[in-house]
C-alpha cells in the first residue's frame, strides 16, 4: 500500500493529497514506479499551484509486511531534481508513524506518556497543589481536562495490546494515587472507585467506538465506510485490522455486530449515551467483584462507578484549606492503606506484634484505633461526643449503633446521608467533625509513639 498525506489525487488504493501545511509523507511498501508516479504528481500539483513541498516533510517511511519480504528498502525516490529521503519514523498529526504497526504502537505510546507526565508537572506548582491545596474534586477535573486527552490522544487508532496498555494504565493509577495522597500499596481498584475514571482499556474502548459511530453514519459511498463493509467481510477473527477489533469490542459489551451498525447508523447522541452507559455498567460490575477480596474498602461505597462521576465524599463542600489537609488521613483509613500494627504483621509477621503499641491491650485494627484505644480517649471522646450529639439531633441514635454501623458513619457517611435524605448542611456538619477526629486520632498516635 502507498499513502502520501496531503489532497489532490488517488490511484487505485492509493491517494495523494498536496497542500502547503500538511506532512507530505509517502508511504511505500513494493511498486516503486506506481510509488514515483504519486510524488511526481504531487510535485507537479504544487507547482502548478505555485507553492513548493516542505522538503523537511516529504520523505520516504518504508511500510514493513509480515508476509512478504521488502524488496524496495533501497529505492532512491525523487521529487522533482531532489532525492527523498528516507527515514525509520515520521509524525503528523501529533501521530508517530514508523515502519511496523508494532513500532507504531510502541512509539505512540511511550510518547503520550511523555507528554501526559510534562502536563501533569506543568500543573503541580499552581494547579494540582495550588498555593494552599486543592480540593480532590478540582485536581481530579484538571486531570480528566488537561492530563488524560494528552494520554490518550490517537490511541483509538492504535489500539494498544495488552502490554502497552499496562504501562498507561500504571501511569494514569500512580498519577491518581498521588493526587489522593494514596501509597502506591494501595488496591488499584480503589482509585477507579474514588475518582469515577475508568481504566485505560475502557477508556480506550469509548474513543474507538465512538470513532466507528462516525464512519458508520458516512454516506454509503465514503471511503471510510466502503472499506468497513469490506474488511468485516473478507477478514477473519484473527486479522489484526481495526474493523476486526470493533467487531470484538462489540461482543464483548454485548452489543449488535459491527455490520449492523454499519446498515443501521445511530444518532451521535442516542450512541455515545448508550456506549458509555454499557461500558460503564460493564466495568462497574468488573470492580465491585473485585471489592470484597479486599477487607479494607469494606466502607467504601461504589454508587458513583455506575455512572462515572467522583466520589460523593469528595463532593462534600469541605473545601478549606484545614479540611482539604484532614482528608488524607480519612481516605488512608477508608482504603485500609493506614499502617497499623494488624496490618504490619501482614508485611512482618515474625517481627510484628499485632497489638496497640500505645495500649497493648488488644490487636490494633481500625476498630480499636478509631473507638477502642483507652490511650487516645481524651482525644476521641470530646469530638466524639459532638458527632454523636449532632447525629442525634437528625434522629441517628449513634451510641445505639453497631460497630460496624458507627465505623462507616466515620469513614463514609454519603450511603446513610442517601438512605436517610440527610439536607447538605448536615452532612457538611458532620464530614467536618469527622475529618477532624480521625486526625487528631492520627496526630496524637504519632506523638506517642514519638515519645515512646
Amino acid at each position: 500500500m502507498y499513502e502520501t498525506t496531503g489532497a489532490g489525487y488517488k490511484i487505485g488504493n492509493i491517494s495523494v493529497n498536496s497542500t502547503a501545511c500538511a506532512d507530505d509523507i509517502a508511504l511505500i511498501s513494493q511498486d516503486s514506479i506506481q510509488a514515483q508516479i504519486l510524488i511526481n504528481m504531487a510535485y507537479d500539483y504544487a507547482y502548478m499551484e505555485g507553492y513548493v513541498l516542505q522538503p523537511t516533510k516529504s520523505v520516504v517511511l518504508n511500510i514493513s509486511h509480515k508476509q512478504r519480504k521488502q524488496e524496495s528498502n533501497n529505492q532512491t525516490f525523487k521529487m522533482g531534481p531532489n532525492d527523498m529521503p528516507s527515514i525509520e519514523k515520521a509524525t503528523h498529526l501529533g501521530i508517530i508513524r514508523t515502519t511496523s504497526l508494532k513500532g507504531n504502537m510502541i512509539a505512540n505510546v511511550d510518547e503520550n506518556i511523555k507528554k501526559a507526565r510534562r502536563s501533569a508537572y506543568s500543573l503541580l506548582g499552581g494547579g494540582f497543589h495550588g498555593h494552599n491545596g486543592l480540593d480532590v474534586e478540582t485536581m481530579v477535573h484538571l486531570y480528566k481536562i488537561y492530563i488524560s486527552p494528552v494520554l490518550l490522544y490517537g490511541l483509538e487508532l492504535i489500539l494498544p495490546t495488552t502490554s502497552s496498555l499496562t504501562l498507561l494504565e500504571n501511569f494514569q493509577k500512580k498519577l491518581l494515587k498521588q493526587i489522593l495522597s494514596l501509597p502506591t500499596c494501595v488496591a488499584d481498584i480503589t482509585v477507579n472507585i474514588l475518582t469515577g475514571i475508568l481504566p485505560i482499556e475502557a477508556q480506550v474502548h469509548i474513543r474507538a467506538l465512538g470513532l466507528f459511530n462516525n464512519i458508520c453514519n458516512q454516506p454509503d459511498d465514503s471511503v471510510e465506510k466502503s472499506l468497513a463493509k469490506r474488511q468485516l467481510i473478507i477478514k477473519n477473527d484473527e486479522s489484526s485490522s481495526w474493523f476486526i477489533a470493533i467487531k470484538h469490542m462489540l461482543r464483548k459489551y454485548d452489543l449488535q455486530e459491527a455490520s449492523w451498525y454499519l446498515n443501521k447508523p445511530v444518532k451521535k447522541t442516542v450512541w455515545t449515551s448508550t456506549i458509555k452507559k454499557t461500558i460503564y455498567n460493564h466495568w462497574n460490575r468488573s470492580i465491585v467483584q473485585l471489592q470484597p477480596l479486599y477487607k479494607g474498602l469494606n466502607f467504601l461505597t461504589t454508587e458513583n462507578l455506575r455512572t462515572g462521576d467522583i466520589h460523593p465524599l469528595f463532593k462534600i463542600n469541605c473545601h478549606s484549606t484545614i479540611d482539604t489537609a484532614r482528608l488524607p488521613v480519612k481516605l488512608k483509613l477508608l482504603t485500609g492503606s493506614y499502617i497499623l500494627q494488624s496490618k504490619r504483621i501482614r508485611m512482618f509477621k515474625d517481627e510484628t506484634d499485632p497489638k496497640c503499641l500505645l495500649c497493648a491491650k488488644e490487636e490494633e485494627n481500625i476498630e480499636h484505633f478509631i473507638l477502642k484505644c483507652e490511650s487516645l480517649r481524651i482525644v476521641r471522646n470530646a469530638i466524639l461526643q459532638e458527632i454523636t450529639t449532632t447525629l442525634n439531633a437528625m434522629g441517628i441514635q449513634f451510641d445505639e449503633l453497631s460497630t460496624n454501623e458507627k465505623l462507616q458513619h466515620i469513614l463514609d457517611l454519603t450511603p446513610i446521608a442517601k438512605a436517610k435524605k440527610l439536607s447538605p448542611v448536615s452532612v457538611v456538619q458532620i464530614e467536618r467533625l469527622t475529618r477532624r477526629l480521625l486526625y487528631q486520632l492520627h496526630i496524637a498516635r504519632y506523638k506517642m509513639l514519638c515519645g515512646q
